[in-house]
């Protein structure tokens, strides 16, 4: 018995034997159509590496399509569907090619081939041509949207983009014609940059969409936009804009060498091109600025600075990026300058305490309790009394707590959230004050540092604000206000240090410019605002 069981374990474990592959087995390629060089053609595709981007394409069709479907992998939803035209005295073959649920079927049957078709069916005889090309592009191709091609690498990436392909038989280019389905998020308010008074539309992640988003409030010749592909297998569209005459041409220059030197994989999201686009110095800081707001983008062409759109996102790119951009919102140009003076300073003040408050709280209940009134030392000293953390454990435990909140209510629908994280932190405070957990004036303190962390307006510079904020804990733990102000030190000099496409992300406070003053801690009059920022852009050439 013991043996059998042992002879079955044994046949269990054991590996199967390698079944010998036949003809039945073998990659399908009964869907390529077979010609003289379909081996090769195929043999070339499936190299892990395939140089197909200059790769010229072949006269015949019938290996145009095998080379498209052996790249292609034979998907299911890759149509080719083939014809051939004829008239009275002629005929043409040609092959249609395009993604299914990509293109529109309804533009491909009832403008492309039927014009196509009515084309070669009325064209008279004494206009054929000697080229083949030159005939269809000059009498049968008369769409609006026709582009054409002679490279496999723009035929892919034209027909990953929902374009149609057409083949003609003894050319050795073909034809690309816009076909696209429109299937794009609406123009919708702005999520992480609100904004009262002013625009209220945002990005969304269709390249064409938020290119005209931005011509339309720039209604100028000199506007320029570039188109580059990059990622090596995501061949994504990126957009480079400028106001020719108005930005730096050194700094347009050095934002183009650096989108082109730009070797990637991938290319998913705009954060993806700002990776390789920032100085190579390590920092928590954006050093290029992330909006998803186009008067906001605007602005800044205005003001010399170059963007950059990213087709599948809905936030763009401008460089170069100053430290002040950050505490600035578009509502202040949309409110009397005197009031929007008083907002800077309130979010200034409001970044400096969320920074400071729990570290210097910590330095004077622990190191320096002797700078604090007597009466106020008693009541903390009061309510401290029999709590079981001490006071650096019990700030950075709620703390956390706090940062949880506000992560969860940013994850959740937007009219849960806020609703969520408000009530989350009262129920949490009272009900840990009550237990004898915390003390009230930790739950004021890191109270008053929450709030005044949601009053700064770029999402990323509080996210930096919230890792500074346990950095600066951390010093004052060690080493009470001084550690503070070494930690400053320490902080103010990186800050000096950085640099965004060379410019000094400080400026205009270090260095100190006296022009770069008037839109910063004030906002000056509009006609001085909205002359060109002389730190950033050139003199108009006209």
């Amino acid at each position: 018995m013991k043996k059998s069981f042992f002879q079955a374990l044994r046949i269990l474990l054991s590996k199967p034997p390698k079944r010998k592959e036949t003809s039945e087995n073998t990659p399908a390629q009964k869907y390529i159509r077979p010609s003289s060089d379909t081996e090769k053609l195929l043999q070339m595709a499936e190299e892990p590496e395939v140089a197909y981007l200059n790769k010229p394409l072949y006269d015949s069709i019938d290996d145009t399509i095998a080379y498209i479907k052996a790249v292609q992998g034979n998907c299911f939803d890759l149509v080719i569907r083939q014809m051939h035209l004829k008239n009275a005295w002629d005929k043409q073959r040609i092959a249609v090619v395009y993604i299914s649920g990509f293109s529109d079927k309804k533009i491909i049957d009832e403008s492309i081939l039927k014009t196509i078709s009515d084309n070669y069916r009325n064209i008279p005889k004494q206009d054929k041509q000697d080229s083949t090309f030159d005939y269809f592009n000059n009498f049968i191709m008369t769409l609006s949207s026709v582009r054409n091609t002679e490279e496999f690498g723009e035929l892919f990436i034209t027909l990953l983009n929902g374009d149609v392909i057409i083949l003609v038989e003894g050319v050795k280019k073909c034809f690309l014609i816009d076909a696209k389905i429109k299937n794009e998020r609406a123009i919708e308010a702005p999520m992480a940059q609100v904004s009262v008074k002013g625009g209220n539309e945002a990005f969304n992640e269709s390249l064409s969409t938020n290119v005209c988003l931005i011509r339309r409030r720039i209604r100028n010749p000199h506007f320029r936009m570039e188109k580059y592909i990059l990622g090596k297998k995501s061949n994504t569209s990126v957009v480079v804009m400028y106001i020719h005459g108005v930005a730096d041409p050194k700094l347009v220059k050095e934002v183009k060498t650096r989108v082109e030197g730009i070797d990637a994989e991938n290319i998913l999201d705009s954060e993806y091109v700002s990776f390789y686009l920032r100085e190579k110095q390590w920092t928590m800081f954006q050093t290029i600025f992330s909006t998803e707001r186009p008067d906001t983008v605007v602005a800044s062409l205005f003001e010399g600075r170059v963007a950059i759109l990213v087709d599948g996102s809905p936030f763009a790119l401008v460089a170069p990026m100053l430290f002040v951009q950050a505490l600035q919102s578009p509502e202040d140009y949309y409110m009397k300058g005197y009031i929007a003076s008083f907002v800077r300073y309130t979010r200034f003040v409001a970044f400096f305490v969320g920074l400071y408050l729990p570290a210097i709280y910590i330095s004077l209940i622990h190191f320096h309790s002797e700078l604090l009134p007597i009466d106020l030392l008693l009541s903390i000293a009061g309510q401290r009394n029999a709590l079981p953390f001490p006071g650096f454990l019990e700030i950075v435990l709620i703390m956390f707590f706090f940062d949880l909140l506000r992560e969860s209510g940013t994850r959740m629908p937007t009219s849960l959230g806020s609703s969520l994280s408000f009530l989350g932190a009262i129920i949490i405070g009272e009900s840990a004050v009550q237990a004898g957990l915390f003390s009230s004036i930790i739950v004021i303190v890191v109270t008053i540092t929450a709030i005044c962390s949601l009053t700064i307006p770029d999402y990323f510079l509080n996210l930096t604000l919230t890792v500074l904020r346990y950095l600066f804990l951390i010093a004052a733990i060690l080493g009470g206000l001084y550690g503070v102000t070494l930690a400053s030190l320490a902080l103010l000099t990186h800050l000096c240090s950085l640099r965004s496409f060379g410019f000094n992300y400080l400026s205009p406070y270090a260095p100190f410019s006296a022009s770069g003053m008037e839109d910063s801690l004030i906002r000056g009059k509009i006609n001085k605002i909205f002359r060109r920022n002389k730190n950033i852009s050139a003199e108009y050439p006209y």
